[in-house]
């Protein structure tokens, strides 16, 4: 692995989404409503965003739906719904035919430039961009990234400006330049951070990793640029895991075989290959598999097992060219004239040798210089506008010096004549301000109780969108439990040993709080949520829910002695409790799913959070419910994240 070089993209509006087939159904009944009127504009607009929610992974289904869109769209001139069509039909073809998936997106784009549809048109460019990207046209990438710049930069939309800014970085680094794409990409994630965008910003500590390890390759005494493309990565994993992105997950993991190998830690960098290839798999994403198979081969290359290297190569070759990937073909060939090298067949190693040096030279040199052109060019006219408006600005400040100085004698004598009548419009504009506040704070007092007498959803929104209303619970006690060291635990098991570690725990835990009379509410990576005192509302919720917590400390103590004696890796846990008001009901219009919200749900989480591993730490208000029957040890007031100084308590056992 001579390159570190992984193409790593930032979709605008990701394509992967999981759908059930019996949820067509809504969809179906959608289109019918349409046949009878097809001049419903506002029935269209919910058809477009029903179809470009369904699965790329069910092609000849999306199409159907996209083609039926398009059909009734065009039928009437609905221009948005066509563009919608088009771009999702675009989106579509990219696995089959990159021309062909190009001209849908074209009309798309040409669409929404002329109607106006803005959002629509930045997601257009963005696909584009890495459509052209995967072909290898980098030229012509970076040319639809500084269009979404500019639209981005028109919206003020720091999400989209974000992207394009990432994706810049993204074509920097695969044109060689990662001191360049590291600049990109440190401006992408601090607008990330300021909107709260926490999976973009994992992209970003993804793509920085990978420009440190291009930087450490080509110098490797600096060990500090391994250091930081280890540290970045590892944190990206965290956050892609919580948010559960197998898409992002397999470029993390695949980012870490290219690095662990270029250190000499090949044990390390199977275990990483088979942790991409298992995300990749669940993702179906053909040029990260691809990818994988690349690497792959290069390990057995590395390993004189340059047959079986060769095998895997011929039919990563194949896939690439079958679906046009252009940019992997680089390392292909390279790695194939290592295969036969390898095998002492060096005809055959001088002619994949001979395409390789072609091909790079097609990519990495016409298109680098072109796409380079652009970002200098759109740089300088960038400057050259910034500098404009600051020598206007001193050519104005000046008109207005020049304007004080020869009007200033002339303003000093009217200033005399309209003092009067200054006060007097001072004193009537201040009445008029008095009364304009006092109708500001009458009508806010209107709007509020128009909001209490009327409900916010109404029956045909239900209808639409398949809403429901929430209920509100007084008294809940919810537990939050944690695994400690999951990471490190992943990084040791396979997926499928760590899967099935992870569901013997939670097997447990879900007959523990069933017998306890506890909701299972969800759970998110390692951590498990559970709730007492719902779905049907009861009193004894908080001595339920320690009563399993206790439970469930004893059974992961009886586990960790287990695996102690085993001589294995063990897990630990942290778990918080509180109790107080919830809002509870079914979210979402499709996999319908219970969930809680509030403020006590929040409190609960602090509670884990500041915890310690084998203890259950209970807020003040819970310890008041239980104390009777528990033995509780006061902590005393501890700082929280956004609640201040909270008291907490451990609960030792029962009484």
């Amino acid at each position: 692995m001579s390159k570190a070089y992984i193409f790593f993209l930032l979709v605008l509006f990701p394509s992967q989404f999981v759908a059930a087939q019996n949820e067509f159904d809504h969809l179906d009944s959608l289109l019918t409503r349409a046949q009878v009127k097809p001049d419903d504009t506002a029935l269209l607009r919910i058809i477009s965003h029903e179809t470009i929610n369904i699965p790329d992974t069910q092609q000849d289904t999306a199409y159907y739906y996209a083609s039926e869109l398009y059909r009734l769209a065009d039928k009437i001139n609905y221009r948005y719904g066509i563009a919608v069509a088009l771009n999702f039909q675009g989106r579509l073809l990219e696995q089959q035919d990159f021309k062909r998936s190009i001209e849908k997106y074209e009309q798309s784009l040409a669409i929404s430039q002329l109607e106006g549809f803005k959002k629509l048109q930045s997601k257009t460019l963005n696909n584009l961009s890495i459509v052209c990207a995967f072909m290898g046209e980098y030229n012509k990438s970076i040319d639809y990234l500084l269009q979404l710049l500019k639209l981005a930069e028109s919206m003020n939309d720091n999400m989209r400006k974000a992207v394009a800014l990432n994706n810049i970085g993204l074509r920097y680094h695969d044109m060689g330049n990662p001191e360049l794409a590291l600049g990109y990409y440190d401006k992408a994630m601090t607008l990330n951070l300021k909107t709260g965008d926490l999976d973009r910003y994992a992209t970003n500590l993804s793509n920085i990793s990978n420009a440190y390890q291009v930087l450490w390759i080509n110098n490797p005494e600096a060990e500090y640029y391994y250091d930081s493309a280890l540290f970045f990565q590892i944190n990206a994993i965290k956050l892609q895991r919580k948010n559960g992105d197998n898409y992002k997950l397999q470029y993390a993991f695949q980012s870490l075989v290219h690095l662990y190998y270029n250190k000499g830690l090949n044990d390390k960098a199977w275990m990483a290959l088979d942790s991409a290839i298992y995300f990749a798999n669940l993702a179906d994403d053909s040029y990260g598999i691809i990818n994988l198979m690349s690497a792959k081969a290069d390990l057995l290359n590395d390993e004189d097992r340059f047959t079986e290297a060769g095998e895997i190569l011929k039919n990563a070759i194949g896939m690439a060219k079958e679906l046009n990937f252009r940019s992997l073909l680089v390392d292909l060939y390279e790695e194939m004239s290592e295969s036969y090298h390898g095998r002492k067949n060096y005809l055959k190693a001088y002619e994949y040798n001979e395409k390789f040096k072609q091909l790079e030279d097609s990519l990495q040199n016409i298109e680098k210089s072109k796409a380079f052109a652009k970002i200098n060019k759109y740089e300088k006219e960038k400057e050259q506008h910034q500098r404009e408006i600051q020598e206007q600005k001193i050519e104005n400040q000046r008109l207005i010096r020049n304007s004080v100085i020869i009007v200033g004698g002339l303003i000093f004598l009217m200033l005399l004549g309209l003092w009067q009548r200054y006060r007097f419009i001072r004193r009537t504009k201040d009445e008029l301000e008095d009364k304009n506040r006092i109708i500001e704070v009458e009508k806010g007092k209107s709007d509020k109780l128009l909001l209490n007498i009327l409900p916010e959803e109404t029956a045909g929104e239900l209808k639409a969108f398949g809403k429901s209303k929430a209920k509100l619970f007084e008294m809940v006690t919810v537990m939050f439990a944690d695994f400690k060291g999951f990471t490190m635990m992943a990084e040791k098991m396979s997926p499928q040993e760590l899967v099935d570690e992870i569901d013997f725990y939670y097997q447990k835990f879900d007959e523990i709080i069933t017998n306890n009379n506890i909701e299972k509410i969800k759970t998110i990576g390692d951590a498990y949520m559970c709730a007492g005192g719902l779905p049907t509302a009861n009193t004894t919720n908080p001595e339920d829910v320690v009563m399993a917590a206790c439970q469930i400390r004893d059974f992961m103590q009886k586990q960790k002695q287990i695996k102690l004696s085993e001589g294995k890796p063990f897990f630990e846990a942290r778990i918080g409790i509180h109790t107080g008001p919830v809002v509870a009901g079914i979210v979402g219009s499709r996999k319908f799913a219970y969930d809680i919200w509030g403020d006590t749900v929040n409190i609960a989480s602090r509670m884990e959070s500041s915890g310690e591993v084998g203890k259950i730490n209970v807020s003040e208000f819970t310890c008041a419910y239980i104390k009777e029957k528990f033995i509780t040890t006061p902590r005393g007031k501890i700082n929280t994240k956004n609640k201040g100084m909270m008291e907490m308590y451990f609960v030792e056992c029962t009484k």
